[in-house]
């Protein structure tokens, strides 16, 4: 299971970095710079950042574009951005390292480590609902429909502090387009916010 947790980890970090995965075929560095050039050429991100690997090591970061049009601020190498269910994977490890401590038990009823909410007994029993169930979405849990706010924060420890909003990218739906920044209550499903490199680095 931690080396299919692992596996996943990189596999999807890779995927946010867009071309992190797949560089390594395209010989010296300009060749590498010429084909991220033409891949923002053509599909135009109102920003973005571009982080490349080799070797295991962070090789090197290409910020393109705003992070913040209104603002006129671009995306540097401090920018951060929403990585909305890719959390999954940062809680995963997390969840896999305290597992491998012997802190946490896959099989056990998810009950036994909630303190402020309980999973509601039901038809199909909620001693059921245990951390692998949960890692692999068989746990019988419905959908959450508590998406997102973007006024007060209205928990879960003020969602931890809060998001550092003074880097935090705007998003946009399509070109000088911006939309409401949303953050999430449940922050390890999808409430992480990241630079490129740390998603790098964690890969």
């Amino acid at each position: 299971m931690k080396d299919k947790v692992l596996k996943a980890s990189a596999l999807l970090c890779a995927v946010v970095l867009i071309l992190a995965g797949i560089m390594v075929g395209f010989g010296n560095q300009r060749n590498t710079e010429n084909y991220v050039e033409k891949a923002v050429s053509y599909y135009k991100p109102q920003g973005a950042e571009v982080v490349l690997i080799k070797d295991g090591q962070v090789a090197q970061v290409l910020n393109y574009g705003d992070a913040n049009v209104a603002k006129k601020e671009k995306v540097t190498k401090d920018t951060q951005f929403k990585i909305a269910s890719i959390s999954k994977v940062f809680t995963a490890y997390a969840i896999m390292k305290l597992v491998d401590e012997g802190t946490l038990n896959l099989d056990v009823p998810v009950n036994t480590y909630l303190r402020q909410w309980q999973v509601p007994d039901s038809e199909y029993g909620a001693e059921k609902v245990t951390l692998r169930t949960l890692l692999c979405h068989t746990s019988g849990l419905s959908g959450s429909d508590a998406l997102g706010y973007t006024g007060d924060n209205p928990g879960v420890a003020k969602t931890l502090a809060a998001d550092e909003s003074e880097t935090l990218a705007t998003p946009y739906a399509g070109l000088n387009s911006p939309v409401a920044v949303t953050h999430y209550v449940m922050t390890g499903a999808s409430g992480v916010t990241s630079t490129g490199e740390d998603m790098a680095t964690f890969a």
